[in-house]
């Protein structure tokens, strides 16, 4: 008929017919497959790179005028955005958390190495310290081992020391004895010699008081 198209006035900037397939940057009106692809980090690049080149397969309707039908296909489109929008920041979420918990691993990492270093550390120092500990007992063990052989030696000498005083003391002891015996013997001899002497007088005074007289 001679009437106007529903869509006069109304550029469609793909010119395709409704419903039709294209490739755009139109998310509200991208496919089920394209949308699938901001579930996983690993295909969200493919879909903004897509996004960019304007290379989503999307639908493409034709324009019509303000009404029910294109309130609510405005509506729906809205939401399309709004899931779009909600799927890119729940993957940028996601990154985000992936970033951090391989992050908090890493340093949670660096951590672990940094104690275990910090353990073998002390560890090494402790064993160190107790081989010092035992040189040094070993050295004190050696020094009291010295301190008693020198004492051992001291006693020894104060001992063989001791025998000798004591055998100096009985030697003078004995020396003395003797001595005194010498003297005793000496006095008696020469109580003996003055006893003969007192006996020879006495005889030769008897002799001569018993010898005749001259006439």
């Amino acid at each position: 008929s001679g009437g106007k198209r529903r869509d006069e006035g109304h550029t469609d900037p793909y010119e395709c017919r409704e419903r039709a397939w294209v490739l755009s940057n139109d998310v509200a009106m991208a496919a089920a497959s394209e949308m699938a692809l901001l579930a996983s980090p690993e295909t969200e690049d493919i879909f903004w790179a897509k996004f960019l080149n304007q290379a989503l397969v999307t639908q493409c309707a034709m324009r019509h005028e303000l009404g029910r039908g294109a309130q609510e296909e405005a509506r729906e489109r809205r939401r399309a955005k709004e899931q779009a929008e909600k799927a890119r920041r729940a993957s940028k979420k996601q990154r985000e958390e992936e970033i951090a918990r391989a992050l908090h691993e890493q340093q949670e990492k660096e951590r672990k190495a940094r104690e275990e270093a910090q353990q073998e550390k002390e560890r090494r120092a402790r064993e160190e310290r107790e081989r010092q500990e035992e040189k040094e007992r070993k050295a004190r063990e050696e020094r009291e081992r010295q301190q008693e052989k020198k004492r051992k030696a001291r006693e020894e000498r104060e001992r063989q020391q001791e025998k000798e005083r004591r055998a100096r003391e009985k030697r003078a002891v004995e020396a003395k004895a003797q001595a005194e015996q010498a003297r005793k013997e000496e006095q008696l001899r020469v109580q003996r010699v003055q006893e003969q002497q007192r006996q020879a007088q006495a005889r030769a005074a008897r002799q001569a008081r018993t010898r005749p007289q001259p006439q």
